[in-house]
């Protein structure tokens, strides 16, 4: 991202292959984590209520919160 963003010449070709490939395994994460949370925490809690256990909730999208990034250096 620095090196892209610190100049004003156009992305060399291994920096969109790398944002590419970024893109692509958030979207491979994304669509596994779906399943996961449609279809095997389903499953899960369903074992976990079934032996008392108290199962496993995910907060909806509105409740989740990022703090503000700590670290870091804006340069100019």
């Amino acid at each position: 991202e620095t090196a892209a963003e610190g100049s004003d010449a156009a992305p060399t070709a291994a920096l969109r292959q790398t944002a590419v490939s970024a893109i692509e395994q958030v979207n491979a994460d994304w669509a596994a984590w779906q399943q996961v949370k449609s279809a095997n925490l389903q499953a899960l809690n369903t074992r976990l209520t079934a032996a008392g256990l108290q199962p496993i909730t995910v907060p909806p999208e509105a409740q989740l919160t990022a703090g503000d990034a700590e670290g870091g250096v804006d340069l100019p």
